[in-house]
């Protein structure tokens, strides 16, 4: 899950981490750090210039959505990865989107499961596509 502060009046968003290790960083509690080191504000409290914005990768809503599948037809990790022959372990990083899959092995997963890949089209947001 990549983690985003959104700030309050400009709109500006930007990818942080969190890390005990900045300079910033007092009594042990993380602070959210850019790519650059900066660091912006104390993990946990209320902040009145930013807001705190989790996005799932596509990679985790995919392995979401294939586990949800899997236990809707009342499947365990176990069986399904038996029915796909693929590892237990590959199944499981699928589901949580560490496990970067080809589309050919997310065709098999998806064909046992009796679902289809499909490519949508993003709608429009405020005249952006």
């Amino acid at each position: 899950m990549r983690t985003f502060l959104k700030n309050k009046v400009s709109g500006e968003e930007i990818e942080v981490t969190a890390t005990t290790e900045h300079p910033d960083s007092s009594y042990g509690h993380p602070v959210w750090v850019d790519k650059n080191n900066l660091a912006y504000c104390e993990v946990g409290r209320e902040q009145p210039f930013y807001e705190l914005i989790n996005r799932s990768t596509h990679r985790e809503i995919i392995g979401q959505q294939l586990a949800t599948l899997r236990e809707k037809r009342g499947l365990s990790t176990r069986q399904l990865a038996d029915m796909c022959g693929l590892s237990f372990s590959n199944i499981t990083k699928i589901e949580r989107g560490s496990y970067n899959v080809s589309i050919d092995l997310l065709s098999k997963v998806c064909e046992v499961l009796g679902a289809d890949i499909r490519i949508m089209e993003k709608e429009i947001e405020n005249g952006e596509a």
